[in-house]
């Protein structure tokens, strides 16, 4: 499906004319950007779009900040120098291993790792510059035109619509809101099978980043609207009396 089919999809749920005949709460813009954050949001939880870039290494020069090469950069998936693995460690790990390791230069790095979002660190230093071949998990490109098609698997282009309807409803809240989790519940267990596939993907290609593992974690805490905020406890005091 392109972006112009699931719009239809997310108007037609939201009960809005999809045609545009009629002015509707929402805007094809509005529509367009709930659809564009939730295909983000599956990519960020399952990791399932990646590309290798020949990350260019400065010569004595440890850190770099990912998204001054790569804009679309997530996380890394896995790093080699001239055919060789280069293994993933922690500051931690390399502060155990060599308490001088931010000022060795050496021809080749055998260590990488990230810390937060924006810094990627290697060890050793280059002698001279160079580049490592990284995989990395990416981000999707926005969908602007009509024709644009979603980058995640045409299995899960529904979930975007049903993200859509939750994000549009969020704004309208009270009951509209609350009918509206049943499609986020929707969207995320679509994204727990999409999870599931590139996690063993992921494993059998030995990636140093998997995605996190969605079957351990309580949907239901996301997606319950809670029976203890002050409405329903006055509702109850109120029909106690």
């Amino acid at each position: 499906m392109n972006l112009a089919a699931i719009r239809g999809m997310v108007l037609q749920r939201l009960d809005e004319d999809p045609t545009g005949q009629i002015s509707g709460t929402w805007t094809d813009a509005e529509v367009d950007a709930a659809i564009n954050e939730g295909q983000m949001l599956m990519v960020l939880i399952t990791l399932c779009l990646e590309a290798t870039f020949a990350f260019q290494l400065a010569a004595a020069t440890w850190n770099y900040n990912p998204f001054a090469q790569l804009p679309d950069w997530i996380a890394p998936l896995r790093c080699r120098m001239g055919g060789l693995k280069v293994r993933a460690a922690r500051m931690a790990d390399l502060d155990a291993l060599d308490t001088a390791w931010r000022a060795k230069t050496r021809d080749a790095a055998s260590r990488y790792g990230t810390l937060g979002w924006s810094l990627i660190y290697f060890y050793p230093q280059l002698k001279a510059s160079g580049s490592v071949d990284l995989t990395y998990a990416r981000s999707p490109v926005v969908m602007v035109a009509d024709t644009d098609v979603p980058e995640v698997p045409e299995q899960h282009h529904n979930a975007l619509a049903d993200y859509g309807v939750y994000h549009c409803r969020q704004k309208l809240g009270g009951l509209e809101l609350e009918k509206g989790l049943a499609f986020l519940a929707r969207f995320f267990e679509s994204s727990k099978q999409l999870g599931t596939f590139t996690r063993a993907r992921a494993l059998g290609e030995r990636y140093d980043t998997i995605p996190v593992e969605l079957e351990r974690f309580d949907l239901s805490r996301l997606v319950k609207v809670r029976k203890d905020i002050l409405p329903l406890l006055k509702e109850g005091a109120a029909s106690a009396n």
